[in-house]
C-alpha cells in the first residue's frame, strides 16, 4: 500500500509554488496546490504509487488516452474540470489539509475543507476567469 505524503511534502510543494509565482498573490498558487493534493487523494484511493500531478496526469491518460504532449498544453483548471467526476468527494489527507488550512484558510477559502470549487473560484467569486 502506498504511503501518503507527509506534511513536509506539502510544505515543500507550497514553497515551490510560491517561487513559481514570486510577484503574485498567494491566490495564484492555491489552485495548483489543491490539484496536487487531490492527485494525492486519487492515488491513495486507487492504490497507485504515483503522487500529486503525476497521479492527475496518469488519470487523464487512462480516462481519455491523452499523451504527455496534450497534457502539457492543459492548464490546471482544465485538468481539474476533465477529472471533476473522478475527484469529487475524494477526501484530502490530514497532512495536505493541515498545510492548506495554515496557509489559505481565512484568507481565500470559505469553509474548513477545500473543495473542487476552490480550484475554479479561488477568490470566492463565481465568475468564469
Amino acid at each position: 500500500m502506498p504511503q501518503t505524503p507527509g506534511e513536509h511534502h506539502y510544505a515543500e510543494a507550497l514553497d515551490s509554488l510560491r517561487h513559481s509565482y514570486p510577484d503574485d498573490d498567494d491566490i495564484r498558487h492555491q489552485a495548483p496546490y489543491l490539484l496536487m493534493a487531490f492527485g494525492n487523494a486519487l492515488a491513495a484511493a486507487q492504490g497507485w504509487t504515483l503522487r500529486g500531478m503525476d497521479a492527475i496526469d496518469f488519470a487523464l491518460m487512462k480516462q481519455y488516452g491523452w499523451n504527455p504532449l496534450i497534457l502539457r498544453e492543459l492548464s490546471d483548471r482544465e485538468k481539474a474540470v476533465a477529472l471533476h467526476e473522478t475527484l469529487s468527494g475524494l477526501p484530502l489527507d490530514d497532512a495536505g489539509l493541515k498545510v492548506w488550512r495554515e496557509h489559505y484558510l481565512g484568507y481565500y477559502a470559505y469553509g474548513d475543507n477545500p473543495t473542487l470549487e476552490d480550484l475554479w473560484y479561488p477568490d470566492g467569486t463565481w465568475s468564469y476567469p
